[in-house]
């Protein structure tokens, strides 16, 4: 079994398994077209964050900050929690299993 350690701040969101780490700002905005781009593409995982939950899409960290009109963050403990901590757990969480296995491990984890 492997694990994970996720860490859901203020100000980042880090996780890592013990061998691989990342690191986004604990910021979501509103999944958008994209504005614009530059003309280095930059495919590292945590600048192209982009997440579907319940149907409603988002993007998180830095690309949130770059692209979206509407961006979210808070600094309230229960905010976080209530709001936030769903969607910024699944973001960190998608960089370290399989699509297939996160699905199982996430569904199971929310209900």
């Amino acid at each position: 079994m492997d694990i994970l350690g996720v860490d859901i701040g203020f100000g980042f969101t880090k996780a890592t398994d013990g061998n691989d780490f990342t690191i986004f700002k604990s910021l979501m905005g509103e999944a958008t077209d994209i504005q614009f781009k530059s003309n280095i593409e930059d495919n590292s995982f945590s600048e192209n964050l982009h997440i579907t939950v319940d149907n409603k899409s988002y993007f998180i960290g830095s690309l949130a900050e770059l692209q979206s009109n509407v961006r979210q963050f808070t600094l309230d403990q229960e905010k976080l929690v209530a709001e936030y901590v769903k969607i910024l757990a699944l973001t960190a969480v998608g960089n370290f299993v399989e699509k297939s296995a996160a699905l199982l491990i996430l569904f199971l984890a929310f209900q």
